[in-house]
């Protein structure tokens, strides 16, 4: 099992779009949601009177729920991909041993300020950090960013994402669609992705996530 943990600002559209590529690269995907946010759960049809608080609910090759699984049920998922969305209600301890844990935040001092505060209160574990800066405007939004984190271990890397109205309004569409549109995101967006899942499976091609991005978007 593959485990990725996501905490700090809303990165919805981010789950959304890696879990929909690796789903077209043939791994079970399935997303833990405990934030405090309803993004995730507002982006994905619950047909059939299904509530992912007690139940997993299936949404285009990706599963769901808002409550973390037993050992049994993990099982299904062993081979595949679990995405653990902490958002602001980051425990001391981990729910499950990540592999990598992204910290999102984006340019505003008061969010940095809080996104400090949350990630202090985490207690060292086996587990890669990277930072993922959103909205940023011009290179020197980063530095300044980098500049303010007081994180107490490690960063392995920061990434970061433009202000990009399209992405903005991509989002917006995979909330009132429920369907995980990424038809017409950004370029920077698209990288990222494909850099992204090239870091967790280096076997894999870039050629070949690109591929798995193109029949997502088709929807198939």
């Amino acid at each position: 099992m593959m485990c990725i943990g996501y905490a700090g600002e809303e990165a919805f559209d981010v789950i959304l779009y890696i879990s929909r590529t690796f789903a077209k690269l043939n791994y079970e995907v399935l997303i833990i949601d405990v934030s405090d946010s309803y993004a995730l759960c507002k982006s994905i049809h619950h047909g059939m009177e299904l509530d992912s608080d007690h139940d997993i609910v299936s949404y285009r090759d990706i599963n769901y729920v808002r409550h973390m699984l037993t050992e049994e049920e993990l099982l299904e998922f062993n081979y595949g991909v679990v995405i653990v969305v902490y958002g602001h209600n980051l425990p001391t301890q981990m729910l499950l041993p990540c592999r990598e844990m992204i910290v999102v935040l984006n340019t505003f001092p008061h969010i940095i300020d809080r996104i400090n505060a949350l990630m202090m209160n985490r207690n060292e574990i086996n587990c890669a950090t990277h930072i993922l800066i959103r909205d940023i405007v011009t290179p020197d939004d980063v530095e300044r960013v980098k500049n303010a984190i007081t994180f107490r271990y490690k960063v392995e890397t920061t990434n970061y994402l433009y202000m990009d109205f399209s992405d903005y309004e991509s989002a917006v569409s995979c909330q009132i669609t429920q369907l995980t549109r990424f038809t017409d995101i950004s370029a920077g967006f698209k990288k990222y992705i494909i850099e992204f899942i090239h870091s967790l499976l280096p076997e894999l091609k870039p050629d070949h996530i690109k591929k798995a991005i193109k029949m997502a978007r088709k929807g198939r």
